[in-house]
């Protein structure tokens, strides 16, 4: 399950009722938490590497660009159309290895 799909499980309770304890996580982490790889509307993917004012739109480091080829990091505001997230990235797409040191210095 992507961290994108975990979220919005735990959103909600078996009744499908909103969850106090899940939408607290949500608010608290966003809708893409940071390290989830999401697909652009650009057709890039990337890494969250921080959230932002709205839990929808947060900073994204593109890894992979429009052709699926590994990429140097490039920042997206995902607040702008172009660049808006379209959803999770599936584990199986994902064809680079980036370093925890690499994205803390992002």
């Amino acid at each position: 399950m992507s961290v994108t799909s975990a979220m919005q499980a735990c959103y909600y309770d078996e009744t499908k009722s909103v969850d106090e304890a899940g939408a607290a996580l949500v608010k608290t982490l966003g809708i893409y938490p940071p390290g989830a790889w999401v697909q652009l509307a650009s057709g890039e993917s990337g890494i969250v590497v921080r959230r932002s004012q709205h839990a929808a739109t947060p900073r994204v480091s593109v890894f992979l660009n429009r052709e699926g080829m590994p990429c140097d990091p490039l920042p997206r505001d995902t607040a702008q159309a172009a660049y808006k997230i379209t959803g999770p990235v599936a584990h199986k797409d994902i064809r680079v290895s980036v370093g925890l040191e690499r994205l803390l210095s992002l």
